[in-house]
């Protein structure tokens, strides 16, 4: 499963997880370097820690990883903090840091695990969200890929991707590499008042 920058304290740890050397994702770090208009040997500096991405190029390493809003934000907050240049900016970074995590685990720890879904809870929980703005599950093959929902449901890539992280988050769907299935929680709708 991918991991996301949420589950580091370091951006360059995270950024070494993203873009490895080896695997499916070989030449990662190329691309990265044409993305954000810089050579490959200053994305090596930076990962070896001889160099800082400055907040310019770190917005646009955190669009090239397609972050949603709340990731880029986070990214941003790990490369200040990295770029710290006294303990006590470093520190005051550090809190900032702390109370972001500490705010997602409160959310999370709301959230119980259940059984998988049934297929008429996929199919009943497909229908409430199209509804609520045409966010979707991925269940039909085919329909498993960021880039192919949003092709499908005609939205922004961006705002599949934010829906995509919502749904990892809430542990309604999992990302397997590019790839996102059915998790395992449960979500429970308000019941809908009759008119």
């Amino acid at each position: 499963m991918k991991n996301t920058v949420f589950e580091f304290l370091d951006y360059r740890t995270y950024l070494l997880a993203a873009c490895p050397i080896h695997g499916p994702t070989r030449g990662r770090r190329v691309l990265l370097a044409a993305a954000i208009g810089a050579q490959k040997s200053f994305i090596s500096g930076v990962l070896n820690g001889k160099a800082h991405f400055s907040l310019e190029q770190a917005y646009k390493v955190s669009t090239f990883l397609s972050h949603t809003d709340d990731e880029r934000e986070f990214f941003l907050l790990l490369v200040q903090l990295g770029r710290a240049g006294s303990k006590e900016l470093e520190s005051f970074f550090k809190r900032k840091v702390q109370s972001v995590l500490a705010g997602r685990r409160e959310v999370s720890e709301r959230i119980t695990p259940s059984a998988r879904l049934t297929d008429v809870e996929t199919a009943d929980l497909l229908f409430k969200l199209a509804i609520h703005g045409r966010a979707h599950v991925p269940e039909v093959p085919g329909l498993r890929e960021a880039d192919a929902i949003a092709k499908y449901l005609n939205l922004p890539r961006a705002r599949v991707m934010q829906a995509l992280q919502f749904l990892v988050r809430t542990g309604l769907v999992v990302q397997q590499g590019s790839v996102f299935e059915t998790g395992r929680r449960e979500f429970i709708f308000p019941p809908i008042p009759r008119l």
